[in-house]
């Protein structure tokens, strides 16, 4: 049922990507963030939904009297020396193998990029692409915050065979996703929408507690700094991160407390100290090599 629910969802609203690109965009911009399919079983876990919605979308947009060009100034330049530089460090990697298929993924997400770029050219069109990315990571947080609350035991995945499957990069996916959260909380003029988006903000402060993840953890703390110190000087804003802190330190288990604890004695944690090896062959492999490189994730191994 989920996979016929999906497939039938995505190709009923690609008729109108068709007609307006940008709708195609949002519905990309889903697929990649949120990873619908993988929640599903069956047929449709494996389907290639990305692949015809960003084709039908490009095509859409080539033929359509959109904007044809990229946004003034450095970044788009710099965006299109950066898909250069990894396909010549791709070409000449230690083991291209295994770096190409993270080539084809960055180089896909490259092309959403300047995709967004061309299409999210007002300010309604950027806040509906933010809207996208709220629902589709603030889903993840949403049913990993109360799962956790809940008394789930913790370690929170994402969806399997996804950019977040792993905990560390699903924490680093939601604690992204809190700022983009009191932006819309912000800018909102419905107070449900208001309270709904502080929901999953609070949400996903503890399914990033529920992940386990050390790098979540001191995401949180900078986010709550900036919070703090980049807001403007209301109470209500100062309180959220003060709330969430609170929470936290009252109904985190005390099994995330050893875990954030390892913090401080880095030095005898068989993971820093794989992180350390790694950044040690990576220097070398710099210095051997300091045009191309060693290719994506030269220092992994499967």
């Amino acid at each position: 049922m989920r996979s016929l629910a999906v497939f039938l969802g995505v190709f009923a609203v690609l008729p109108v990507g068709i007609v307006f690109p940008f709708a195609g965009l949002l519905l990309w911009a889903w697929i990649a963030f949120m990873s619908p399919h993988r929640e599903a079983f069956g047929f449709a876990y494996d389907f290639p939904f990305n692949y015809w919605v960003a084709a039908a979308t490009l095509l859409a947009w080539v033929f359509s009297q959109e904007p044809k060009r990229l946004p003034s100034g450095a970044l788009p330049g710099l965006f299109v020396l950066f898909a250069i530089l990894i396909s010549i460090t791709t070409i000449v990697a230690i083991d291209y193998t295994y770096a190409a298929p993270l080539w084809d993924r960055h180089i896909r997400t490259l092309v959403l990029v300047f995709a967004v770029m061309a299409l999210a050219v007002s300010k309604l069109r950027i806040q509906a692409f933010l809207w996208i990315v709220a629902v589709s990571i603030g889903y993840y947080a949403v049913k990993g915050g109360v799962y956790f609350v809940t008394g789930g035991a913790g370690g929170l995945h994402g969806p399997d065979a996804s950019q977040i499957a792993d905990n560390n990069d699903l924490a680093l996916a939601i604690v992204m996703t809190i700022p983009i959260l009191n932006h819309l909380r912000v800018t909102s003029a419905n107070p449900l929408v208001k309270l709904a988006c502080l929901f999953v903000m609070f949400a996903a402060v503890a399914a990033v507690v529920g992940t386990n993840s050390r790098g979540g953890f001191i995401g949180l703390a900078a986010i709550a700094l900036g919070f703090t110190i980049f807001n403007k000087p209301k109470l209500g804003t100062f309180l959220v991160p003060v709330a969430m802190a609170i929470a936290v330190w009252n109904y985190a288990p005390p099994a995330w407390f050893q875990r954030v604890g390892t913090i401080q004695n880095f030095e005898l944690d068989e993971s820093a100290s794989q992180r350390f090896a790694a950044w040690g062959t990576s220097w070398n492999i710099a210095v051997d090599r300091p045009l191309v490189g060693g290719g994506f994730s030269a220092v992994e191994t499967d």
